[in-house]
C-alpha cells in the first residue's frame, strides 16, 4: 500500500479526490467479492441481500471515507475472492490446482496489502470445518485397512461407500430444489 500512496501522491499531484473515488471502487469491489462468496453459499437473492447491505454498512466508513483505508480494502478483497474460489471447489469436491494456484496468489496480494492477509489460511480451515457435512462434499476415499475388520471390508456396498464420495445437500438449496432435507445424491 505504501507503494500505492506513493505512485497516487505522484500521479495525482497529491490532490486527494482521486483517492476517495479510488476507495469507492474498492469498496465497490469488496461487494462483488461479497456477492462472489454468498452466491456459493446461498440464493441470488440472498447474496445480493448481502451485497448491497455490506456496500453501504456504516462500519465500512472509516476504510472508505479515509485514504489510508485503502489498505483496509486491499486486503480483505483479495481474502473473500480466495474464500470464495475455495468454497465453489469444495461444493464440487476437491481442489483443482488452479484454484489452489489462484488461492496462492490472492494469498500473496493479501499479505502485501496488510499484515491481516496472514488470516487467510485459518479463514479456509475455519471454513472446512464449519461447512463440512453440510455445504461441502464429503470426501471419502480409501480408509487405512489396518483398522477395518478384514471381514467387514469384504462386504460390497461397504467397499462401495470407502471408494465414492457422497454429496448431502444444504437445507437451503434442498428447499429450492423441492429435495427431502438431508438427502444424499
Amino acid at each position: 500500500p505504501v507503494i500505492a500512496f506513493a505512485v497516487e501522491r505522484w500521479v495525482l499531484n497529491g490532490s486527494p479526490r482521486p483517492c476517495h473515488i479510488g476507495n469507492v471502487r474498492l469498496d465497490l469491489g469488496a461487494a462483488l467479492a461479497v456477492l462472489a462468496l454468498v452466491r456459493e453459499l446461498l440464493s441470488e437473492e440472498a447474496a445480493l441481500f448481502a451485497a448491497i447491505i455490506w456496500a453501504v454498512h456504516p462500519v465500512h466508513v472509516e476504510a472508505v471515507a479515509n485514504v489510508v483505508g485503502q489498505s483496509e480494502m486491499l486486503v480483505g478483497i483479495p481474502t473473500l475472492l480466495a474464500l470464495a474460489l475455495y468454497v465453489r471447489d469444495r461444493r464440487q469436491g476437491e481442489l483443482r490446482g488452479r484454484t489452489v494456484a489462484g488461492i496462492a496468489a490472492m494469498f500473496a496480494c493479501a499479505l502485501l496489502s496488510k499484515e491481516h492477509g496472514i488470516l487467510l489460511p485459518f479463514i479456509l480451515v475455519l471454513a472446512e470445518v464449519t461447512l463440512a457435512g453440510t455445504v461441502f462434499v464429503r470426501l471419502t476415499g480409501p480408509r487405512p485397512r489396518a483398522r477395518i475388520n478384514s471381514q467387514f471390508s469384504q462386504s460390497p456396498s461397504v467397499r462401495a461407500r470407502l471408494r465414492e464420495p457422497e454429496l448431502l445437500v444444504h437445507p437451503l438449496a434442498a428447499k429450492q430444489a423441492g429435495i427431502a432435507h438431508g438427502a444424499k445424491i
